[in-house]
């Protein structure tokens, strides 16, 4: 597949109990298998910076795709991702149909979407949440402040919420 990038070996620590949590599961639950995060990026920095912020270890996997189409074919039917990241301006399908789409597919209906953006645009973030995505992060300018607000996604929706399955 030439759209799809190779899997990034990134890692962020992923503490706690494993437990099931009623009808969801608590994140924690993670602990004795990586993360795995669904990165749709067309920016091949970002996609590094990403990578950096992440870190270098086995405890998370992030499968990078540079088109919507590319992650919607090469992941259909395989539903084991702990979180989607995604931009919204992608060649072909924007982030925000990739999102509606993981949304109508029940075997996705619980994951985590992110969109992280560089458009501030007040339609973009409307659109982001009408179309099912947990969350619209700007991706901030500085490399400090791009690699903290990527931890802190990482931590808050692998470790820190509590998401229904």
């Amino acid at each position: 597949m030439p759209e799809r990038q190779q899997p990034i070996g990134a890692s962020v620590s992923v503490q706690g109990d494993s437990q099931e949590v009623a009808s969801g599961t608590h994140r924690a639950h993670r602990e004795s298998a990586p993360v795995r995060v669904l990165l749709v990026e067309d920016n091949d920095a970002h996609a590094l910076l990403i990578e950096a912020a992440i870190g270098q270890s086995d405890d998370c996997i992030i499968d990078r795709f540079v088109t919507a189409e590319a992650a919607a074919n090469a992941v259909q039917g395989f539903d084991a991702y702990d979180l989607m990241i995604l931009d919204v301006a992608l060649p072909g399908d924007k982030g925000i149909e990739f999102a509606r789409r993981i949304r109508e597919n029940a075997a996705w209906s619980g994951i985590p979407i992110v969109i992280f953006s560089s458009s501030e645009s007040a339609a973009d973030h409307r659109s982001a949440l009408d179309a099912g995505a947990n969350s619209y992060v700007v991706k901030p300018l500085g490399y400090e402040a791009f690699e903290s607000t990527v931890k802190d996604i990482v931590a808050y929706w692998t470790r820190l919420q509590y998401t229904p399955r």
